[in-house]
């Protein structure tokens, strides 16, 4: 896994560079700080562009996504879902990830459980979503 031996741990914590502060380390926040080092070192977009699980309204219904990447204009760019290593990558985390999108608006939603990912490229004036190879870089 590229970046492992980047995370910072202490004994059953690992460090959140965007939250700045020490979580418990599950499988999913492993998973979800693997990827937050690939967005800062592979993609290079700033920790000020990157939200981790923070609170969504979705319909009715009060959600917490696991990291959304924002553009140059603060909206919504990238719509990442985290899984656990031990999770299959079924439809229901599409679905997860595809409601919480309603509200956002990310034109790139990536699901990945650290093994395996899934990315799409979604244009909501055409109604389509393509399935597409990698993120895109940060260019600004």
């Amino acid at each position: 896994m590229l970046y492992k031996d980047q995370l910072l741990r202490k004994e059953d914590k690992i460090f959140d560079p965007i939250r700045k502060i020490w979580i418990v380390c599950t499988n999913e926040e492993f998973v979800r700080q693997l990827v937050i080092l690939d967005l800062l070192h592979r993609l290079h977009y700033g920790s000020g562009r990157i939200a981790v699980e923070k609170k969504l309204q979705v319909s009715d219904q009060l959600m917490r996504f696991d990291i959304v990447v924002f553009d140059q204009y603060a909206q919504p760019y990238i719509l990442i879902e985290c899984k656990s290593f031990e999770v299959r990558l079924h439809d229901s985390a599409i679905y997860q990830a595809a409601r919480y999108n309603l509200s956002l608006k990310a034109p790139f939603v990536y699901i990945t459980n650290g093994l395996r990912y899934q990315m799409a490229k979604v244009d909501f004036k055409a109604n389509s979503v393509v399935m597409i190879d990698d993120l895109p870089q940060n260019i600004n």
